[in-house]
């Protein structure tokens, strides 16, 4: 989702009215089978309010083209991607489309209902290439919690922001481990609303063993910082495992290379943004 309409749900989510009524909604009307949305040459599936009214902002491109373009250039045949928080999948058909029968893809996503929509549109789709994992990625494999959200079923948390959500159990995987025997990751795209920390903790091996691999990840230091890590420490890892650092400003159409310091200056509280990471 683009920039501009994410930091302005964000806005919008903090709000408790606002957040009670998207609840309200979201309990009310629910769909028994899955809603299917094209999206482009995809199709993916809503069971929620919330999540039908996300397809349809992709669907008609309020703001997230740009942001898809940058992805699906980061692309190549053959390729190997990693999609942590695959949500309901859009990320990973791009990217199993794009690699062809040649690449893979791995989709992580610990949600059940998330999970189960995306394996629809996984084999509604026909893409053999894609291999999916009931798991949120974090700094090890184990047992963890999962914070779930009524009212935006893309912002579950895996850790607790304090707003007194239901909690679900899941299991959680480190990336070195889960890929250990699945060859070179050459890209990797993260959105899992503040927790990326957890991911760069468990990934070191496979860092070290491509110089040239390119990270999409959300950068959201709001939710950074509720998850424990200050966001500054967050760019500054990146910065000593001698990564560069560019915003993508879907307003101005173009990438906008910045310092930790430099990205910091540039969000205002409670603002989202993408960055990419890349040597």
């Amino acid at each position: 989702m683009g920039d501009y309409i994410k930091n302005t749900l964000l806005s919008f989510s903090h709000w408790p009215p606002f957040r009670s009524l998207a609840r309200t909604i979201n309990v009310l009307v629910y769909f028994n089978k899955p809603v299917s949305v094209r999206v482009g040459p995809y199709i993916l599936y809503a069971k929620t309010v919330d999540r039908l009214l996300a397809l349809f902002l992709l669907k008609f491109g309020f703001g997230s083209s740009f942001e898809r373009e940058i992805f699906e250039s980061l692309l190549k045949p053959g390729i190997r991607v990693v999609d942590i928080g695959a949500n309901l999948g859009y990320y990973t058909l791009i990217a199993a489309k794009i690699v062809g029968p040649e690449g893979r893809v791995y989709a992580f996503e610990p949600e059940e209902e998330n999970f189960n929509l995306l394996t629809l549109a996984v084999e509604k789709s026909g893409y053999k290439n894609i291999k999916l994992f009931k798991k949120a990625v974090t700094e090890r494999s184990g047992r963890g919690t999962l914070f779930f959200s009524e009212e935006h079923r893309g912002d579950h948390r895996i850790f607790d922001n304090g707003e007194n959500r239901k909690r679900v159990a899941i299991e959680t995987a480190s990336l070195d481990e889960a890929m250990a025997h699945e060859g070179k990751i050459d890209v990797i795209k993260i959105d899992i609303e503040g927790a990326e920390p957890e991911v760069l903790g468990g990934m070191k091996k496979i860092l070290a063993d491509n110089k040239d691999i390119k990270i999409m990840s959300e950068f959201y230091p709001e939710g950074i910082s509720e998850a424990g890590t200050a966001p500054l420490d967050f760019l500054k890892q990146w910065h000593e495992l001698g990564f560069e650092i560019s915003l993508i400003d879907g307003k101005a159409r173009r990438l906008r290379r910045f310092s930790p310091e430099g990205l910091i200056k540039r969000f205002k509280h409670g603002e989202y943004g993408n960055i990419i990471l890349n040597r």
